[in-house]
């Protein structure tokens, strides 16, 4: 999501921010822009933290040069933690394509996401450690009859890329985003721009299901703007 500030409300001596996403166009209030479930073991800022909006924006001359979406991967609401869900939106893809005993029919949404939060010990706060995500993720496949590999990587727009053109949904991992603070999303896809204003200038974005009701399905995070919080990839693969 790239957003900047529209304008600020004062009401007596409160005040509150509103933000809109220059992807999509929608406007989001700052109240609604606080994440839940955190990454254990690591400082959060609070949402009111600077949003950096000196980027150029896309303009009405710039040409998409390539994108890529996997359009069936759930996009379930935030339940317990962010790492369940996230990683709730992946089993949903998978089975769907190729590993239907991952979920039972009559499986809600919400089920599904408790029992991977008891997988990968997921706090009442909804935090979850790095590990335990993975181990978790793994684990349930394996109870259900399958093997996966689920790995932590270092942050790359390139391995991200590469792993939506094959079609596997991964992790985006932030912290200390201004906007997220500590959170897993589920990865859908990417954008790249070229804009003939800017001497054919690359604007590449992330593409992710977030988990907040708030946000559209679909939120375009800028690359350049997550240099400082895009802490890792987590790649899934049935084997």
């Amino acid at each position: 999501m790239h957003l900047v500030e529209t304008n600020t409300k004062k009401t007596g001596s409160k005040s509150t921010k509103n933000y809109i996403d220059v992807v999509s166009g929608i406007k989001v209030e700052e109240k609604n822009l606080k994440s839940r479930g955190v990454i254990n073991g690591n400082n959060v800022k609070n949402i009111g933290d600077s949003i950096n909006s000196n980027t150029s924006d896309i303009g009405i001359n710039s040409i998409i040069s390539y994108s890529s979406e996997i359009l069936s991967v759930a996009d379930m609401d935030w339940h317990i933690g962010c790492s369940p869900t996230s990683f709730g939106n992946i089993i949903r893809y998978w089975d769907k394509n190729g590993y239907p005993n991952l979920v039972q029919s009559s499986t809600s949404d919400e089920d599904l996401i408790e029992w991977l939060a008891n997988d990968m010990n997921t706090n009442p706060d909804g935090s979850t450690d790095w590990n335990d995500r993975v181990n978790g993720m793994e684990e349930y496949w394996e109870d259900r009859g399958y093997s996966v590999d689920v790995t932590r990587r270092s942050p790359s727009y390139t391995r991200h890329k590469n792993e939506i053109d094959d079609e596997r949904p991964d992790i985006i991992n932030v912290v200390d985003h201004p906007i997220y603070d500590d959170h897993d999303m589920t990865g859908v896809g990417y954008e790249q721009y070229q804009d003939t204003e800017q001497d054919l200038e690359w604007y590449r974005y992330v593409i992710v299901h977030d988990t907040w009701t708030t946000t559209p399905k679909n939120v375009y995070l800028y690359v350049d703007d997550l240099l400082d919080s895009w802490n890792e990839i987590v790649t899934v693969e049935p084997e």
